[in-house]
């Protein structure tokens, strides 16, 4: 696992030995990332459910202005603060938080939210519809919710756009704010 494009092109990553991360692979952050391309230069991101922080790291390497890290597990938190080593400490923030309160006390909005949860549950539902009701997103911005294929998502509000990309076992939602 690897940061794919940008400043940090070529960074190798850290993620746990057994599962209790599933760390995006490279081949679904390109596609993922080829798609967003326009959504990352200055923006602000939030990764919510960091895992290792791929997707946050990724976003700053190819011009993300600021990212925001979020999760539940110290473990975790501590491949994610292992990545940033080398990346410039005004650029982002860990936060050891339940994603719920994190976005019930959240005080700003994103441009860009990575919501990549554990498969199994209804936390990624959970946390879009929350994001949405919270607005959270910025006008143009973009939530990529990640998950299994065989779980279906559709977003029934208007101010929103839905595309989805399916990729083998995986499936992400970009919801766009219109």
């Amino acid at each position: 696992m690897r940061v794919i494009a940008g400043k940090y092109r070529g960074k190798c990553l850290v993620a746990p030995k057994n599962d209790s991360v599933r760390p995006t692979t490279d081949r679904i952050k390109e596609t993922v990332f080829n798609i967003l391309q326009p959504y990352t230069l200055s923006s602000k991101v939030l990764d919510l459910f960091a895992g290792s922080g791929a997707l946050g790291l990724e976003a700053l390497s190819r011009g993300a202005e600021f990212a925001d890290f979020v999760d539940v597990s110290e473990g975790s938190l501590f491949f994610v603060r292992q990545n940033l080593k080398g990346v410039d400490e005004k650029t982002y923030k860990v936060t050891k938080s339940d994603y719920r309160a994190f976005l019930n006390s959240c005080d700003k909005k994103y441009d860009l939210i990575f919501i990549d949860p554990p498969y199994k549950g209804d936390m990624g539902h959970n946390a879009v519809n929350t994001v949405i009701e919270l607005d959270l997103l910025n006008e143009c911005g973009m939530i990529v919710f990640e998950h299994a294929t065989e779980d279906e998502f559709k977003i029934c509000d208007k101010r929103y756009n839905q595309r989805t990309k399916k990729m083998g076992n995986t499936t992400a939602e970009f919801i766009e704010k219109l």
